[in-house]
């Protein structure tokens, strides 16, 4: 992974269009028996690998889910087949779709949950807790617990990267947590 996330999409796009489902397997997988900067990497990895379900929103404030097909064009792949222009899944095919992402999905945010609640290194911790949902109710049931733990614990957290530069500086415990409690003072004053 390259170190400006935004060129990760140029690799995983591809990769999610053929792999689908695969890709956050693999990722998933490599979380788990990665050094820091592997972690790192794969962290900013999944900013990019995102499900072929698609919202769509219309003006009547109405709103609509459905799953996206690929077809191969000859050359690459794409969301709209040239012969049928039908690039929606059926029914059957996204019950099926959906419930394997969400399972995917629910597997990430355990593997980040378990991580962040073992790790030390605040650096780490800051880049998974932006990988998580930011409410409870996002959370899937079983997980929960888990969730009101990290969600309690964010607070001693640098809410952006300028914050946790300052922070890392910084050896003296006691000296970081008021320097935290100042940062988390002037987050709240400015949203």
């Amino acid at each position: 992974m390259v170190q400006d996330p935004s060129y990760n999409n140029n690799f995983l796009s591809p990769c999610v269009r053929v792999y689908d489902l695969k890709v956050n397997d693999y990722l998933n997988l490599r979380f788990k028996s990665a050094n820091k900067q592997e972690k790192i990497g794969v962290l900013r990895a999944f900013y990019w690998v995102r499900d072929r379900r698609v919202l769509v929103m219309y003006p009547d404030n109405s709103e609509e889910v459905y799953g996206r097909k690929y077809f191969w064009n000859g050359s690459s792949f794409s969301s709209r087949e040239q012969e049928k222009g039908e690039s929606r899944m059926s029914e059957d095919e996204f019950k099926t779709y959906s419930e394997l992402a969400d399972s995917k999905r629910n597997e990430r945010i355990e593997i980040l949950l378990n991580d962040f609640q073992k790790e030390s290194d605040i650096e780490m911790k800051y880049r998974i807790s932006l990988n998580l949902p930011k409410e409870i109710e996002k959370y899937p049931g079983h997980l929960k617990e888990k969730a009101k733990l990290f969600i309690d614990k964010k607070g001693e957290i640098p809410e952006n990267i300028s914050d946790l530069i300052q922070i890392q500086k910084i050896k003296i415990p006691f000296l970081r947590s008021i320097l935290m409690k100042y940062f988390n003072w002037k987050n709240r004053r400015l949203k």
